[in-house]
């Protein structure tokens, strides 16, 4: 059944054990690459989802589920203060760069022929003084025009899981809101088509439809109704 607790319990479980936890493991063991982009890059797919729940799709701009427009007004709307001027650059770097490229993008606007450089910067560490430095920027030194939007990825997942909490309590104090959003949820949970695929060529989408046949036909044991797999040949 779908109802406020796949989101107050389910999904809130998961921000906690895949995300919070996971940066303040990263802050105690460190390592060469470790938690920089990952900790960003979950947060902010966990912003894409409770955007598609949280609002609705317009037509005229053919969305489907999640969406930037969504993500960036979830931000807006959910997440602390210090976010908010900010919230379509952090899409924009944080989610499309680490998802479609592994590492944030850097991005310049031009006033009078010059460049204005916004570059990233990524601080791991548990402590106060560098939670701190989250969403604060500055000058890199020697020029005006190069700046940096810090994060510290602690304190990123913490403010996830503090908009996660607002957006919920909207829920339980909105009954509008709150079918809203369950009805949108169950939409995304449902058995999909594959020959509908939006932003697929008819090509990929016949491949995907060959596989799942060659799946179900080369199939090599059964799973019971526990979970558990009964396979054919041990």
């Amino acid at each position: 059944m779908i109802d406020i607790s796949c989101v107050k319990v389910g999904v809130r479980g998961s921000v906690i054990s895949d995300v919070v936890e996971v940066a303040k493991l990263h802050s105690r063991r460190g390592g060469t690459n470790a938690g920089w982009f990952a900790i960003p890059r979950e947060v902010f797919c966990f912003v894409d989802f409770l955007g598609s729940i949280a609002y609705n799709n317009i037509r005229q701009r053919r969305e489907h589920g999640a969406s930037t427009r969504k993500a960036v007004r979830f931000v807006k709307e959910f997440f602390p203060v210090p976010y908010r001027r900010y919230a379509n650059l952090l899409i924009a770097i944080w989610r499309h760069g680490t998802v479609h490229h592994f590492t944030p993008f850097v991005y310049y606007a031009t006033e009078n022929n010059k460049k204005v450089v916004l570059e990233w910067s990524s601080n791991r560490s548990d402590a106060q003084h560098n939670r701190e430095v989250n969403m604060r920027t500055s000058r890199k030194e020697g020029s005006d025009d190069v700046i940096c939007l810090s994060i510290n990825t602690c304190q990123l997942a913490d403010d996830l899981l503090t908009a996660l909490d607002k957006f919920v309590e909207k829920m339980e104090k909105n009954h509008s809101f709150k079918n809203g959003c369950l009805r949108r949820l169950r939409r995304s949970l449902e058995k999909r088509n594959c020959m509908s695929l939006e932003k697929a060529s008819r090509v990929h989408r016949n491949e995907i439809r060959k596989q799942i046949l060659l799946a179900r036909d080369s199939a090599e044991g059964t799973m019971g109704t526990n979970g558990q797999v009964r396979w054919n040949h041990k």
